[in-house]
């Protein structure tokens, strides 16, 4: 069973969507919409830096790429 399935159709709370992502993280392959449809700035903040972190080595290189022309343009 993926962890997914665990909280498929449920509505959850904030806390149960922090708690799910703090036990499952490594395993999600994505970010299930249950949790995105209640997370906060801060839990969203913390999906966005598990995807930079597991970016390939060429996602990685493209990605800081592009954070700097963004900050050359500024």
């Amino acid at each position: 069973m993926k962890p997914e399935d665990l909280i498929k159709g449920k509505k959850l709370t904030l806390r149960e969507a922090w708690l799910f992502i703090f036990n499952y993280l490594p395993e999600l392959e994505e970010i299930p919409q249950e949790i995105l449809d209640v997370a906060d700035e801060g839990l969203l903040a913390v999906i966005e830096k598990a995807k930079i972190e597991n970016l390939s080595e060429e996602e990685a290189k493209e990605y800081n790429e592009s954070l700097a022309r963004m900050k050359n343009s500024k």
